[in-house]
């Protein structure tokens, strides 16, 4: 008995142990993170004098390529970095600049002076958005209203949407169909980072493939029907040639949309009623 008691004994502080080694190296985790996201909050302000600096270096000639490139990789590292430590509104902004970045795509013709100054409003708003983090902020309702603002202005009269899909095909035919329409467009392959976005932006509509990596379409689509659409009416396309996908419930797709032969002209007409509901 009492070696039955002496074993049970070890094995309770052996226990223990192991939990308390778990907890204090969480906690020396959460305190590594903690400093490698005030380093990254220290350090933003030289980040975004960069990203400034190369937005006007766009227009003064000099190695066009080479600077575009390094304006789209600055304004990637620093989403990349805002998302790990949790700073989802600088990921938001960061996002919508690359969209507009995408617009040029390296190519110096295709390059205005009124695309430079949007370049250089979102730069300005990121800016804004570090002040309230340095203050400690938790809510960027006015800054979310006014990077809402700056993408209808940059696109007036248009509606917009969110793709999400890997497939290039999908891709080429959305392209083709809102070439001649008044939609503009963000483009993902990740439904995680979908949803983070549709969170944190205000989009008209969702297309998504059924098989999306981080999350899939349908769970996409019902996480937009159930936690984003109390606040905003967004309507949910689904691509798949699964035929046994509901559309009843409050949490399925709006449309449904085989993917099959038919499927440029199905999506055609989806998307041209939807521009129609805006």
């Amino acid at each position: 008995m009492a070696l039955k008691i002496i074993v049970y004994k070890h094995s309770h502080m052996t226990e223990m142990s192991i939990n308390n080694n778990s907890t204090n190296k969480l906690s020396h985790a959460e305190s590594v993170l903690q400093e490698l996201r005030q380093a990254y909050i220290d350090e933003l302000p030289h980040k975004l004098g960069i990203l400034e600096q190369l937005a006007l270096r766009l227009t003064h000639g000099g190695d066009f390529k080479k600077t575009y490139d390094e304006f789209f990789r600055c304004t990637h590292s620093v989403k990349g970095s805002a998302g790990t430590f949790g700073l989802y509104i600088l990921s938001s902004i960061c996002h919508q600049l690359e969209d507009q970045l995408k617009i040029v795509d390296g190519e110096s013709e295709r390059l205005t002076k009124q695309l430079v100054n949007y370049w250089l409003q979102y730069v300005d708003l990121m800016t804004e958005a570090l002040v309230d983090i340095q203050a400690g902020s938790d809510s960027f309702s006015g800054i979310e209203k006014k990077l809402d603002e700056l993408r209808r202005s940059a696109h007036p009269n248009t509606s917009t949407g969110i793709l999400v899909t890997s497939s290039r095909y999908i891709v080429e035919i959305c392209a083709s169909i809102i070439s001649e329409l008044p939609i503009h467009l963000s483009v993902l392959d990740n439904g995680y980072e979908a949803l983070g976005r549709i969170m944190q932006e205000n989009f008209d509509f969702v297309i998504t493939d059924k098989e999306t990596t981080g999350i899939n379409g349908i769970a996409l689509i019902a996480a937009t029907k159930l936690i984003v659409c109390s606040d905003k009416n967004i309507r949910c396309v689904l691509i798949t040639s699964d035929k046994t996908v509901r559309t009843l419930r409050d949490s399925d797709p709006d449309f449904v949309i085989a993917r099959n032969s038919g499927l440029a002209a199905k999506l055609q007409t989806v998307v041209s009623e939807l521009i129609l509901e805006v």
